[in-house]
């Protein structure tokens, strides 16, 4: 009698492994938080943001009740931030900071079948569909969302949304055995990339601490601007009307620009004397000989203090030449000999956008 039930409780113990290793799961946390409306098959006219996506893969069709398995997250969520209840008389909404709440749901589709499955059991394990019995499916894919309770009309697109009560860190995935139920004889299984260990909800590098925006996040437009000197020294007759001398290049790259957008910035190009017309000075100041000339930059004559447009778009470096040209050969060939230079200071103008 006594083999027979050492024989027994083995015999279990076998069937039970048998059955954790016909289930596993992935889970692929979301790249971005970020709110926006809510997709089918939940109630398009509310407000959510996407968590991730948990994989269940089946072998032999065997799947009974899986849970989202209750280790540090909270059901219930309150964020911050701007609301509107009405409009002006121009019929735009006024907006102002206010706290809505949001829960935890489960999105699946179990043969053709949608259901939208609250989070929220107080016991330790929430299921993720009400369906009984086997699933018979060799794969489910689940889809968590943080949904709102209002409508994602009376939210601000391009705002923040701020976490202010409720916490999403960690979960674990359990099924049930048989058609008994998770809580009578339920195990837990393992999630690819953490084992039986409590799974992250969150990217890394993601967090509730920080804002959650209203559509995809507002990356600041950057530039770099620089001057490239490639010809400090040139020859005066290389610049005889109608001949061009390049003197340098500005380089301006552009970073998570909108590559369809054109970006217009301002060039402005100014002497030492702050006059509109540039000439070249004899280095000896005791004698005040100068050789006028004209500076050309994007196919445009350059006059001082006076601001050139520079349209761009793309993320990428865009360069644009600096010309000296229109120097008159008679006053240039009886100058006093001697080095003739002139000092330009360039300065950037981006555009209100920037």
């Amino acid at each position: 009698m006594k083999n027979k039930v050492i024989l027994l409780i083995l015999c279990g113990c076998a069937m039970s492994y048998l059955l954790f290793a016909q289930v596993t799961a992935t889970w692929n946390p979301a790249d971005t938080l970020q709110f926006g409306p809510a997709p089918s098959p939940m109630d398009t006219n509310k407000f959510a943001v996407h968590i991730g996506t948990l994989t269940f893969t089946v072998q032999g069709n065997q799947l009974f009740d899986p849970n989202i398995l209750h280790i540090d997250f909270d059901s219930g969520f309150t964020f911050y931030g701007p609301m509107s209840w009405s409009n002006d008389n121009s019929g735009n909404p006024v907006y102002s900071d206010q706290s809505s709440n949001f829960h935890l749901v489960a999105v699946s589709i179990l043969k053709g079948i949608p259901e939208v499955k609250n989070l929220d059991q107080g016991d330790g394990a929430s299921p993720i569909r009400s369906d009984s019995g086997n699933f018979n499916t060799r794969e489910l894919v689940v889809d968590l969302y943080i949904l709102g309770y209002q409508d994602w009309i009376r939210y601000q697109p391009g705002a923040l949304y701020t976490l202010t009560q409720g916490s999403l860190n960690t979960f674990r995935v359990g099924v049930a055995a048989n058609g008994s139920g998770y809580d009578n004889s339920g195990y837990q299984i393992p999630v690819e990339g953490f084992g039986m260990g409590d799974v992250q909800f969150l990217k890394p590098g993601n967090s509730f601490t920080n804002p959650v925006p209203y559509g995809p996040p507002n990356n600041q437009v950057e530039y770099l601007f620089s001057i490239i000197i490639n010809q400090q020294n040139f020859t005066i007759s290389d610049a005889y009307y109608p001949d061009k001398a390049e003197v340098a290049s500005l380089a301006l790259t552009l970073n998570n620009s909108e590559s369809s957008l054109p970006y217009t910035f301002q060039i402005v190009f100014t002497n030492q004397t702050k006059s509109q017309n540039f000439s070249l000075h004899l280095d000896d100041p005791t004698l005040l000989k100068v050789i006028p000339y004209v500076l050309e930059f994007n196919n445009q004559h350059v006059y001082g203090n006076q601001a050139i447009n520079w349209s761009v778009s793309g993320d990428q470096q865009h360069v644009e030449k600096v010309f000296v040209t229109s120097i008159d050969s008679v006053t240039a060939e009886n100058a006093v000999a001697g080095s003739y230079t002139d000092t330009i200071t360039v300065e950037i103008i981006p555009p209100d956008t920037i």
